[in-house]
């Protein structure tokens, strides 16, 4: 027998999902609902709600043994008109569905709103898709909260994405779950990063399963300090392999922690400065060889181009040392030795791409903008390092040049100014115009549609257009769909960042990546 609940749950899913079989309605409700064999299943259970809704009311109020439902009141402002239809046209866009939707609910938390019932019910009908429980956690107010709850399903959103005011309640470090203690701890160590970290200082943080204590220990990067030092430095002897990791890629940005003089004193016995006649000065590095205190300290010992251990050591220790104590080690700066020539058993090495690691660990701008004007291939890893107007001048200038080609795949996954989209396109058109890049052409133009800057919207349709009308006469079908997702994207981002230009951000917009 449906019941109102079945109903409840068929107009969440949709009646194609969960059908309504009038026959199956009490005969009370089933009087209501005129011809129910002929109609539309929708019609038919709006008009058995009616008649539920009808009952309900003429009934006496619930008994002690049944308490009425009461809910908080909305905490969040519901979204704009303008935003509702917004999310109807990116709902109906095909593959770019889920990463613009990704991207409009970020941005939509960001702005502390909320989804009105018409979309949210859908959305937790689906919180088991994967990154759709993520995406609907941010969205939900303490009455969606309240409302989620009740059902056994829709409440794993909670497990897997505490709100704000989960975070705030200490009875969810006692027994919330992995992703709530989580969202606590990181809320503490906002706070009172001492605090936090007497949390995990104790004998119950090492009876946690292994997938919680990397979890709780990551939260740690929140105000993370040199009093966090012994707590990290414990966990170097941990019995997972990732929770090592992890306390050792803490350990790696504090500069005056003791895992980071190891790795200077590795520096100072295996980086030395010759200088030569006539000729500028030769960094001479030496191999790094395995030892139990680098095997703690979790130095790589194999990578996918089966380098030797001794020379990836090395590369740890150059990626670790904080860039400005190069000069009282060898007397070089880490500019100069990056970008001059060196040797390694008696043979040219470069030593670019560990120098490029050091400089996003310790925030280097000078070491990155050293390295990205000396090998351009770098400067996707450099580009959150680099000052903007720098960063968006040696991209472009990368892109005009002979590695352009190579260089836009690298470029284009990630958040581009309108200066770079620019740029970029002018390089994915060249492409396109060649057959046998069609389908790589296609990929990257979705790419710039999906990450360009909104702000760079009307110049970058101006260009599609453009590259629409210098195609020949029969091109690729791949390419025109790829325009045609550009061009959508564009379109549809641009019109969420103007209808939201109203609503302040309150939190840094989530990474719709991530």
């Amino acid at each position: 027998m449906i019941d109102f609940a079945g109903l409840a749950t068929a107009a969440a899913v949709g009646t194609s999902t969960r059908p309504l079989a009038a026959a199956d309605l009490p005969e009370p409700i089933l009087g209501v609902v005129q011809d129910a064999d002929g109609r539309d299943p929708a019609e038919v259970l709006l008009d058995a709600a009616a008649g539920y809704a009808t009952a309900r009311r003429a009934r006496p109020a619930p008994g002690p043994d049944l308490p009425a439902l009461e809910l908080p009141a909305p905490s969040r402002p519901q979204v704009p008109d303008a935003v509702v239809a917004l999310l109807h046209r990116i709902a109906g866009a095909g593959a770019l569905r889920e990463p613009l939707q990704r991207e409009a609910f970020a941005a939509l938390a960001a702005r502390g709103l909320t989804l009105p019932y018409h979309l949210m019910l859908p959305l937790l009908a689906e919180v088991n898709r994967p990154g759709v429980a993520r995406d609907v956690a941010g969205l939900l107010d303490a009455r969606w909260r309240a409302i989620v709850a009740l059902d056994p399903v829709w409440r794993t959103v909670l497990d897997r994405g505490a709100g704000p005011d989960d975070a705030a309640d200490p009875q969810v470090w006692e027994d919330g779950s992995a992703e709530q203690r989580a969202a606590y701890l990181a809320a503490v160590r906002r706070s009172d990063p001492a605090a936090g970290r007497a949390l995990l200082d104790g004998p119950g943080f090492a009876k946690e399963n292994a997938e919680t204590r990397e979890l709780l220990l990551r939260q740690l990067t929140h105000g993370l300090g040199a009093d966090d030092e012994p707590l990290l430095e414990a966990r170097l002897d941990d019995r997972a392999k990732g929770v090592r990791e992890l306390a050792a890629a803490l350990l790696a940005w504090l500069p005056g922690s003791a895992y980071v003089a190891r790795a200077e004193s590795l520096a100072g016995a295996h980086v030395r400065l010759q200088k030569r006649l006539l000729r500028g000065p030769l960094t001479v590095v030496a191999p790094v060889p395995v030892t139990a205190a680098t095997r703690r300290d979790l130095y790589r010992e194999k990578d996918l181009d089966n380098q030797p251990a001794e020379r990836l050591h090395l590369f740890d220790v150059l990626g670790i040392v904080p860039t400005d104590r190069w000069p009282s080690l060898v007397g070089a700066t880490a500019a100069d030795l990056a970008t001059g020539p060196a040797e390694y058993l008696d043979a040219p090495i470069d030593l670019r791409p560990a120098f490029a690691v050091a400089a996003m660990r310790w925030r280097d701008a000078d070491l990155a903008a050293a390295l990205g004007e000396a090998d351009p291939s770098l400067l996707p890893v450099l580009l959150p390092v680099l000052e903007p107007g720098l960063r968006d001048r040696l991209v472009v200038d990368a892109l005009a040049g002979e590695t352009g080609a190579q260089l836009v795949t690298l470029i284009v996954p990630q958040p581009m100014s309108p200066t770079v989209a620019v740029a970029a396109l002018d390089v994915i058109g060249r492409l396109a115009l060649q057959r046998d890049q069609a389908y790589r052409a296609s990929e990257l133009l979705t790419a710039v549609g999906r990450h360009a800057d909104p702000l760079a919207a009307p110049a970058l349709l101006d260009g599609l257009a453009d590259l629409s009308g210098r195609l020949p006469e029969k091109p690729p079908v791949v390419v025109k769909d790829g325009i045609r997702a550009a061009s959508t994207a564009l379109q549809l981002r641009q019109a969420l960042a103007e209808a939201l230009l109203a609503y302040p951000l309150l939190t840094p917009e989530a990474d719709p990546k991530g």
